[in-house]
């Protein structure tokens, strides 16, 4: 019973690995389909054209055309297809390695498939195709972009340099608070010391009166604050 059980857990644990490597390697590569592929694919090996019986290798961007004698590869189709127009054209997505050593397969399979309409990357309003360089919503998509990336940048500034100039403002604009501070404080002690003082200067009468009479106008001999009288 316990090997029964043991056997049990390792199948299921060999299950989810295989179920974890088969989610991580899921392809993608829609930025290097072509604007006149068709919609609904994330990731495309070759495209085939049953009315022109060429492929379109879609990872390395290159034609793949028989011309009488072989399989030839080229970024740009040969003169006799210069009136084709690849976005009106049927494509068929295909997966598979080198289709086109199958191609007598493909065009029994897909010969009826000329002339049918189809939805095509250029016409969608998608935001995932937008990657593609030369779909119409490219450059707007690539402007807002950088303006999150631009912003995004700024937040992750902020959170790891908080409030630098902010501080540093701050900090200024204090010590000038205080400076004027202490700039009215002393122009108050100094009115407080000409306001108060008891002696101003030049005022003799006002010190003579704190004495006492004026002895000279009585003709008193006597030292100053001690007078003697006459009998």
């Amino acid at each position: 019973m316990k090997k029964i059980l043991l056997l049990t857990s390792v199948l299921l644990a060999t299950a989810m690995y295989k179920s974890a490597n088969a989610q991580v390697s899921i392809r993608v590569n829609i930025g290097d389909q072509p604007v006149w592929g068709p919609v609904g694919y994330d990731f495309v090996d070759y495209y085939y054209f049953p009315e022109a019986d060429f492929y379109y290798n879609v990872p390395q961007q290159q034609f793949i055309y028989f011309d009488g004698r072989r399989w030839v590869s080229a970024y740009a189709l040969p003169g006799r297809y210069s009136n084709y127009d690849l976005f009106r054209s049927y494509k068929v997505v295909v997966n598979d390695p080198d289709p086109f050593r199958r191609n007598d397969y493909y065009r029994s399979r897909y010969g009826n498939f000329r002339g049918q309409s189809q939805t095509i990357i250029y016409d969608s309003r998608d935001p995932r195709y937008y990657i593609i360089e030369k779909h119409p919503e490219h450059s707007r998509w690539l402007a807002s972009r950088r303006s999150n990336e631009y912003g995004r940048n700024y937040r992750n500034d902020e959170f790891n340099n908080p409030r630098r100039y902010d501080n540093r403002d701050y900090n200024r604009s204090f010590n000038d608070r205080n400076n004027n501070r202490s700039f009215d404080s002393r122009e108050f002690n100094n009115n407080d010391v000409k306001r108060f003082n008891p002696i101003p200067r030049g005022n003799e009468s006002f010190r003579d009166n704190r004495r006492g009479p004026d002895l000279r106008e009585t003709g008193n001999p006597g030292r100053e604050g001690r007078p003697y009288r006459r009998f």
